[in-house]
């Protein structure tokens, strides 16, 4: 049971009708790995985003190649770290407030800087990023 719905979706802004592939799957995994077209990723590299989805998982994983992450959101952001819409911040672990109270950790393996949009509905990177992404809700770690 998924008690979050459509909550939160993470992805990448290149991703804006990319299909899902599954590249591997076991009784309780799957991977899934999602492909820019040509026109998005600059020339010579394949720019991917992966996504290995285990039952019972604590956290959202995504893996970036040459891409920038994106979180929307139902309910807007109201602080990121402190900070309110529309914002700019950077680091590698980014606490965000949500409107319904729910707050969620957002970890990169390598340094981004983040945009919120003026609405608080959309987080994304302003650069191309290669590494993880990791999506908690607070309440679970």
């Amino acid at each position: 049971v998924n008690e979050y719905g459509d909550e939160m979706t993470a992805g990448a802004a290149e991703l804006t009708h990319a299909t899902a592939a599954v590249t591997a799957y076991s009784d309780l995994s799957v991977s899934l790995r999602w492909e820019a077209n040509n026109s998005s990723c600059p020339l010579g590299l394949i720019c991917a985003m992966q996504a290995p989805v285990v039952r019972g998982m604590p956290f959202v994983t995504l893996q970036y190649r040459s891409m920038r992450p994106r979180i929307s959101l139902r309910d807007q952001v109201n602080q990121i770290d402190g900070i309110s819409p529309p914002c700019e911040t950077s680091g590698r672990r980014f606490t965000a407030t949500l409107a319904n109270g729910r707050v969620w950790r957002v970890y990169f393996s390598e340094s981004v800087e983040l945009q919120v949009s003026a609405d608080g509905k959309e987080i994304v990177s302003k650069t191309d990023f290669n590494g993880t992404m990791r999506l908690a809700d607070v309440a679970t770690i």
